[in-house]
């Protein structure tokens, strides 16, 4: 009775181990992905590889769904800045093409594939733009630009300041029509350039002319302050991973001499001690980081703390996780293992 509480305490004691391994990488994993945010905010929802052009000629109106390509991409076109109650304004228009990063919503939601090409006049716009600034009609609340109404979707904005605050995003179809957008600026995110040699970006119809320019790395400046903060963090994150793992395997260790000790007396090799040791060792990990896992996604979604894109990327990080989990418990815990064995048979000669 008294081996069996034990064995229920060490096992405890261990599964309170791993808990805390699992917050480790869960805390880890919820500071990669705010980094990330900062990160795209900073850019102002661009990406380190964005492509930034003007088209060459006139063109009639761009079905901006018609590029060919495989990969997600997202058009912004910008549109200017203005000025309204005395605070400037800097207004987008935005398309997307299958998946897009969502920035963080104070109020609403963002843009989805339904909104573009369906005669709406849409926007979302930054937690900073004053209320006087937007029209209430029938319960709703639109932005004027350009002589048009836009209905108010959502309100972006972050825990903290950002560019974002004080911007105004607005589907891009409902601009074809107008002669200022010859000459703006567009901003493409994607994961391949679709441009050709020759400057030109391929639609099903036809290609159009573009003109290429480097603007420059936006957010260049806190981007290397990040990557900097980003590189302290990991390798801290490592050094726990590892020492936490060295102490739960040095501890489940100490605690199996004995039994490693009678079984092998009983007849049963090692190898089979320690197959079943590893297995029971690594079945308490895998429960414990599943419940921890589980646990921190359902905070995290229910408390809307991570919009769609952030919960994927954390959920992604926890795969992640898993992996580095279970492989550095299980290396640690054999190492101490075969050392455990080779003591047991008198430095390993008869070890099988």
């Amino acid at each position: 009775m008294e081996k069996y509480r034990l064995c229920n305490i060490n096992t405890l004691l261990i599964a309170a181990l791993f808990i805390l391994l699992s917050l480790i990488v869960v805390v880890f994993n919820y500071y990669q992905v705010q980094h990330n945010e900062l990160n795209q905010l900073s850019r102002g929802l661009y990406t380190k590889n964005s492509i930034f052009f003007t088209i060459k000629e006139k063109a009639a109106e761009i079905n901006w769904s018609e590029i060919e390509t495989s990969d997600d991409y997202t058009i912004f076109s910008e549109l200017g800045s203005v000025e309204k109650n005395g605070s400037w304004q800097e207004v987008r228009a935005i398309y997307f093409n299958k998946s897009t990063y969502d920035p963080p919503l104070a109020e609403g939601r963002f843009f989805n594939d339904a909104d573009f090409y369906n005669n709406d006049n849409l926007a979302v716009i930054g937690k900073n733009i004053d209320g006087t600034d937007l029209l209430e009609k029938a319960d709703e609340l639109y932005y004027t630009f350009a002589g048009r109404s836009y209905k108010v979707i959502g309100i972006m904005g972050a825990s903290y300041s950002s560019k974002l605050d004080n911007t105004v995003l607005v589907n891009l179809d409902s601009l074809q029509s107008d002669s200022f957008m010859d000459s703006t600026v567009y901003v493409m995110n994607i994961a391949h350039s679709p441009i050709t040699s020759d400057l030109k970006l391929p639609l099903l119809q036809n290609d159009l002319p573009i003109h290429v320019f480097d603007r420059g790395d936006s957010g260049t400046v806190r981007a290397m302050d990040i990557g900097t903060q980003q590189l302290m963090v990991t390798f801290i994150f490592i050094i726990l991973l590892f020492s936490t793992s060295v102490i739960s395997a040095f501890f489940w260790m100490n605690r199996k001499k004995s039994e490693i000790l009678v079984l092998w007396q009983c007849g049963i090799s090692l190898k089979t001690i320690g197959r079943r040791i590893l297995s029971t060792y690594m079945a308490i990990a895998l429960v414990c980081y599943i419940f921890v896992g589980t646990g921190s996604v359902l905070f995290f979604k229910l408390s809307l703390t991570f919009n769609r894109y952030s919960l994927f990327i954390f959920i992604q990080g926890l795969e992640i996780g898993l992996l580095a989990v279970l492989i550095s418990s299980a290396l640690v815990v054999w190492i101490f293992y075969v050392q455990v064995a080779k003591r047991i048979t008198l430095k390993g000669k008869t070890y099988r």
